[in-house]
């Protein structure tokens, strides 16, 4: 079925985009110019019959040019596609579904990490932030907090954080500090840091005892609507005297984790696009209801 089809291997040692101007590639168009040329990952103006593998939000490169080949995917391949399409949270998803051994998962989503990051840092500093993970043990999903690295690469961390949609905050040898990810706004909005994309960046001159309570209350306060997300999914399937004291439950854990009233009504103002389809005045009014020394809700028995 492929006898037509050429594969032509550019190695690249030096970590360095190709264009199509690389002469292994003008060599390899010498002897049939009108023949479409499939480039994955080949950078710069492409010749009249070239074709770029792209990698998107619904398919990666690898992905198409499977299917072009009509290449049935391996495990490993599988892995990278997950990696580009949801980073390591996809990947020990997709191992899971797979049937694969934690150990096989950490070390894949290890392995590729540092090979996609090399094309961006040098090998040593990822290994590096690699070894850090692996003391830490941040991609078999612990909570996080603040992770000092020698470079800030945002992809190579995403890469390998397994619960990195909780949070968490890093610095690299230069001092600079990011948070991922403020689901809030509030490090914006009320501590002037930096919005880039899902990334946050410090202010310049504030002090890391500083910087470190912030993201802490930020960490959270993340914690909290995601939790809160759960719980309001399974009261969906309870009556309504099992759903009050579910929510109830969860409003006083957080009090005694810090998050009082208005703390947890602020919050849950600031993250109305997390809950779209919730009315979050009703919610606010049974946490004010909850956390007030006496309740409306004592004179129905709840």
């Amino acid at each position: 079925m492929l006898s037509n089809v050429r594969f032509i291997v550019l190695e690249n040692y030096e970590k360095k985009p190709i264009s199509w101007s690389d002469p292994r590639i003008q060599e390899s168009l010498k002897d049939s110019p009108n023949v479409a040329a499939i480039g994955i990952g080949i950078k710069g103006d492409r010749p009249r019959y070239a074709i770029e593998l792209r990698t998107e939000d619904l398919a990666s490169s690898v992905k198409k040019a499977a299917l072009l080949s009509h290449h049935i995917f391996n495990i490993r391949e599988e892995m990278i596609d997950a990696q580009t399409q949801g980073f390591a949270k996809a990947m020990w998803a997709l191992g899971a579904k797979r049937g694969k051994s934690e150990d096989f998962i950490r070390k894949t989503v290890e392995d590729l990490a540092l090979e996609d990051a090399c094309y961006r840092i040098s090998e040593s500093s990822a290994k590096e932030i690699v070894k850090k993970v692996q003391e830490r043990g941040f991609n078999e999903g612990e909570d996080i907090g603040l992770f000092r690295v020698p470079v800030l690469d945002r992809r190579l961390l995403l890469n390998l954080l397994k619960n990195a949609e909780n949070g968490f905050l890093v610095v690299d040898d230069a001092g600079q500090f990011q948070y991922y990810r403020d689901m809030t706004g509030k490090l914006v909005m009320k501590y002037g840091w930096e919005k880039d994309g899902c990334w946050y960046i410090a202010p310049k001159g504030k002090e890391e005892k500083e910087i470190r309570k912030e993201a802490a209350m930020v960490l959270l306060e993340g914690k909290y609507l995601q939790a809160l997300g759960k719980i309001l999914m399974e009261n969906r399937n309870r009556s309504v005297s099992d759903a009050y004291s579910n929510l109830k439950n969860f409003i006083v854990s957080y009090e005694k984790l810090g998050m009082g009233e208005g703390e947890q009504i602020e919050t849950l103002g600031l993250a109305r696009d997390f809950f779209p389809k919730e009315n979050i005045e009703e919610i606010q009014t049974v946490i004010g209801e909850v956390l007030s020394e006496s309740s409306l809700y004592d004179n129905f028995g709840f």
